[in-house]
């Protein structure tokens, strides 16, 4: 659970960054830029706040699941295009702040299968391929200089970041490794941040294609550095692999239940 908070308290502090920058970026003048994503998020509020419990109430109990998801479709999308037209920030504050809203109504005890559905079916894939098109490894033998000094930095500074900040907050030396080990992946808002930086021409073919890699290595690592500081034994148990008789961790499911027993 730990983890978890992090990793959403990280994706919210990268979607608020996202949101600023590329107000500023887009738009050029600060004062401007900043009264309307104001004026985007007070709109925001008064419809997550008064106009949509209502409909989301009547659409629950006369078409719970087709309604609402014919619904929350319809709110991504205005919400996304509002974001991005009106308060001069990125599509997917828009979109995150319609799921915001839409958390807080009858609806979500109905809908998320059917959104599921639809993201991993359909809207994920197109996303990725999108992502992919852009990207050019084989045209430069994959990690260039700069991308693996990239990479590095990226494993260090969420790793000992967050380890470091999960020490601060009271974890053993052992938990906050556990969690510094699996802050190092970047997500699909990593993806989504390069893609707009492309989009907005801020980055170039090259380190787009850096930020990409990075971001498929660090997620192919993740899973790898949880295993390792999950590994049962004594103090400095990561070193346990190299002894081929140290015993193995029975799952990493099963860790972090004894994990959180033991914080009990």
């Amino acid at each position: 659970m730990t983890i978890l908070g992090a990793a959403v308290m990280d994706d919210i502090l990268a979607m608020g960054l996202l949101a600023i920058v590329t107000g500023l970026v887009g738009l050029g003048q600060p004062l401007p830029s900043l009264l309307r994503m104001i004026g985007f998020l007070i709109l925001s509020f008064g419809i997550g706040r008064w106009l949509l419990p209502p409909i989301a109430r009547w659409i629950a109990r006369r078409y719970p699941n087709e309604g609402g998801l014919a619904l929350v479709v319809a709110l991504v999308m205005g919400m996304s295009w509002a974001a991005a037209a009106w308060g001069g920030v990125a599509a997917i504050t828009g979109a995150y702040l319609t799921g915001l809203w839409i958390a807080r109504t009858p609806l979500q005890e109905h809908i998320p299968q059917g959104v599921q559905t639809l993201g991993d079916g359909l809207l994920i894939p197109i996303f990725f391929v999108a992502v992919g098109l852009e990207a050019q490894p084989l045209d430069r033998g994959m990690l260039s200089l700069f991308g693996m000094a990239l990479l590095l930095l990226a494993v260090l500074s969420k790793g000992l970041g967050g380890g470091f900040g999960a020490w601060l907050g009271g974890l053993t030396p052992r938990e906050a490794l556990q969690v510094g080990a699996g802050m190092v992946s970047r997500g699909e808002v990593a993806l989504v941040i390069a893609t707009l930086g492309r989009q907005m021409g801020i980055l170039g073919p090259g380190l787009y294609t850096d930020i990409l890699l990075m971001t498929m290595f660090t997620t192919v690592l993740t899973p790898i550095l949880l295993r390792l500081t999950f590994l049962e034994g004594p103090w400095p148990f990561p070193l346990r692999i190299w002894n081929p008789g140290a015993p193995a961790s029975r799952g990493m499911g099963e860790d972090i239940a004894r994990l959180q027993a033991s914080r009990r």
